[in-house]
């Protein structure tokens, strides 16, 4: 007895410990070197943001069994806000402009360039709750790569000046919160034979001495390769992990497709590819600040009504494309993406893109969500569902393993993620139980044998 209350004490006292607001026990690990390319000398800064503190004690954050929300008809949201703005500008009408190998039937038409009024909350209910199914739209496996055990930095452009904090602490946690998402992480397990997925948030950076006004495709891959010289990404899974460029306020995205005339004040908010210096790969994404400006112009797609929570929703698009099919660039140099294609449509589109391509009034595909574990909502976009043939989430279970009707206990029931909290116990540690998923296994087996 006396050997446990030892050690809840200690217990208690790193508990509290690990979510203090000590600055350094949210900062990563290491430091960033960052410079542009044509820079010689190296910049060193600390890194910037921190993850919160329940995935700062994980290593492997965000790793959950898998359990969930309710269909789009049914699910609470917050309603983005109504505006005028030009919607999918870019090439193949699509959000972030990649347009896709065509495997069958001819590619989708878009809405490049056209300008549509978001519906008001009583129609924008009515459409959400009639959205037909496409079976036509659904995803098939194209023998290319996926990432069932996703990792992300994120890499703020520009120094502390060209971010506000309260932005830039917004975009770490929910998008970390969005990623690890037991309920909107069900919707993709469809993807992945119904076998856990995980995400991981490996900390954000300033990357200080680039202040660009406009970037193109060639300018940003430039930098990600200087990054890579400095050994910014050494030690790292490069396999598995994304890279996201955060564009700041007032900067413009050039299509990705070389294209002189479309770019991110005409509707392209993103994009996501790779680079391979010697041999390696790393995967990125890209994304703007996206924002109304005056005279009713636009950059990026403003949905919601703060531009940090347009970010997480573009950012949330990207990382699950980058999931189901990494390999877009090197499908985009191959005959039909022969060999390197994930998920993706008949008519090209990806996970993320025929939901929003679908979509007159974009409350139907962009959402405020409540998230599984309590701590709020988060700024998403849904995903494409084979398995109701349109945009779908969260779910309260993954698909093939709900309740039969008029029974409370599924067939093939999720697996638990942790024990009962007993009623006794410290509140700190009740708490620590209840987020049990984030744990190491090792971690987990020590605490009950020194509970029991």
């Amino acid at each position: 007895m006396a050997r446990k209350s030892v050690f809840l004490m200690i217990l208690m006292t790193w508990v509290t410990g690990c979510t203090s607001s000590d600055p350094m026990g949210l900062r990563s690990s290491y430091r960033d070197r960052v410079v542009p390319p044509t820079n010689t000398r190296s910049i060193s800064n600390p890194p910037i943001a921190g993850q919160p503190p329940q995935l700062a004690q994980a290593a492997r954050a965000g790793q959950f069994g898998i359990l969930p929300g309710a269909a789009v008809s049914q699910m609470a949201h917050t309603r983005p806000a109504a505006g005028n703005y030009p919607l999918l500008a870019s090439a193949g009408g699509q959000f972030d402009g990649r347009a896709m190998p065509v495997m069958n039937g001819r590619p989708g038409m878009g809405y490049a360039g056209t300008p549509y009024q978001i519906a008001s909350s009583a129609s924008a209910a009515a459409i959400a709750d009639g959205v037909a199914p496409a079976p036509a739209q659904d995803l098939k496996y194209r023998g290319g790569r996926t990432i069932r055990d996703l990792k992300y930095m994120n890499i703020y452009v520009g120094d502390s000046e060209a971010w506000e904090s309260s932005d830039w602490r917004s975009i770490d946690k929910k998008l970390a919160a969005a990623m690890a998402d037991r309920r909107l992480n069900n919707v993709l397990l469809q993807y992945f034979d119904n076998k856990p997925i995980s995400s991981q948030f490996v900390g954000s950076f300033f990357l200080t001495g680039w202040k660009p006004q406009r970037v193109t495709k060639a300018e940003l891959e430039a930098q990600i390769e200087s990054l890579y010289r400095q050994n910014l990404f050494a030690g790292r899974d490069l396999a598995n992990t994304v890279v996201n460029f955060m564009l700041p306020k007032g900067c413009v995205l050039a299509d990705p497709n070389g294209g002189s005339t479309e770019d991110s004040t005409e509707g392209l908010a993103g994009y996501h590819g790779s680079v391979r210096p010697d041999d390696n790969t790393i995967y990125y994404a890209v994304g703007v600040y996206s924002e109304r400006l005056s005279g009713g112009r636009t950059n990026g797609i403003p949905v919601f009504d703060a531009s940090w929570k347009n970010v997480v929703a573009t950012f949330y698009h990207q990382l699950q494309e980058v999931r189901t099919d990494p390999d877009v660039d090197d499908a985009l140099e191959s005959p039909n993406g022969k060999g390197f294609l994930g998920w993706t449509s008949d008519n090209g589109d990806e996970i993320a893109d025929y939901p929003i391509s679908e979509a007159v009034d974009l409350a139907v595909a962009f959402r405020e969500v409540p998230l599984a574990d309590g701590s709020g909502t988060a700024p998403i976009q849904l995903m494409y569902s084979n398995a109701v043939h349109g945009p779908e989430g969260p779910i309260e279970y993954p698909h093939g393993t709900q309740p039969p009707p008029a029974n409370n206990t599924p067939d093939n029931p999720p697996p638990t993620n942790g024990p009962t909290v007993p009623a006794n116990l410290p509140p700190q540690i009740q708490k620590m139980i209840r987020e049990w998923d984030q744990m190491e296994d090792y971690v987990k087996q020590a605490i009950l044998k020194l509970l029991s």
